[in-house]
């Protein structure tokens, strides 16, 4: 399980298109190396991570989110939650297609599986 990133610019700007899975932004935060160490000197953050790994796999692994942002300030954000890394993989394509034929963010089609 790995996050996908793509930059495509279009005539508006720059977008970035993410594929990852929920609960990224945790991880993310956790994944420097002095949180670590603390985890192997301190009783509470090693409850605290054990906590953590079981909402990983028991929730968080399952899902996964297709974020589209376009760069600057006021850009505007589109966030899908897909239930499996294959099917935000697809939406993820349809996004980048849908960038690179011209049209906005704000303008892409959302079916009835695909609520932000």
């Amino acid at each position: 399980m790995t996050s996908h990133e793509q930059v495509v610019r279009t005539a508006a700007g720059v977008v970035r298109v993410r594929c990852e899975p929920r609960g990224a932004e945790l991880r993310d935060l956790t994944a420097h190396g002095s949180v670590r160490w603390v985890q192997w000197f301190s009783a509470v953050p090693g409850v605290l991570s054990l906590v953590g790994l079981v909402l990983h796999h028991t929730r968080y692994r399952r899902g996964w989110r297709v974020v589209g942002q376009e760069d600057g300030p006021g850009g505007h954000r589109l966030v899908l939650d897909r239930p499996s890394e294959q099917t935000a993989a697809a939406d993820a394509a349809r996004l980048v297609t849908w960038l690179a034929d011209g049209r906005r963010l704000r303008d892409f089609p959302l079916t009835a599986h695909q609520r932000p």
